[in-house]
């Protein structure tokens, strides 16, 4: 009787779980004591957590345009060049070098999908895919300003080493069909 109270009052997983209760205590759990004083299973009501592994990294890629694509809302192909309208959907096909624009690899590191819905002329909801080494990164749908150099979008998430990651990729444009593209990115657990 005088076991069970102990346990109950020190913080463990289950009653007969791992406490840190010294030796004797342990030895009388080991030879069945906690077996013999009941059946059933008792959650403690303090909980332990691992600590937080969560880990940031920053990475910075040149980005080149391969494939530009700007249809109308009825689905028309727009003329390269073009500007957007509302309804307009522009979805854009990118390579990714390790570097900036004015040092890069010379091998592509990655390629990435821009996937954009024109809600003015000057307003757009985008979201991006990016396939990058050993795994690839999700943004949500983020409304941004076209006419602005800089766009920024919210990590929620990829597969591989970026399972569960969150973050901000922030793309600023060199010149029309090409961006440097900063991304922070939060993997692990906690």
């Amino acid at each position: 009787m005088r076991i069970e109270r102990l346990l109950v009052a020190r913080p463990a997983r289950w009653w007969w779980g791992p406490v840190v209760a010294g030796c004797a205590l342990t030895l009388v759990l080991g030879l069945g004591g906690a077996a013999a004083a009941s059946s059933k299973k008792h959650h403690s009501t303090t909980t332990t957590s691992a600590p937080p592994t969560r880990h940031a990294v920053t990475l910075h890629y040149f980005v080149k345009d391969v494939k530009r694509l700007l249809r109308s809302e009825a689905g028309k192909k727009l003329k390269a060049g073009a500007s957007g309208a509302k309804g307009d959907k522009l979805e854009v096909v990118q390579h990714y070098y390790l570097g900036d624009h004015s040092s890069h690899a010379k091998k592509v590191g990655g390629t990435g999908h821009l996937s954009c819905l024109y809600k003015s002329a000057t307003e757009a909801t985008c979201s991006e895919a990016i396939a990058i080494y050993k795994g690839k990164i999700t943004a949500n749908p983020s409304l941004v300003l076209v006419t602005t150099p800089t766009m920024s979008f919210a990590i929620n998430g990829g597969s591989g080493k970026y399972h569960g990651a969150l973050g901000l990729i922030t793309e600023t444009a060199v010149n029309r069909t090409t961006a440097d593209v900063s991304i922070v990115v939060v993997t692990g657990t906690g």
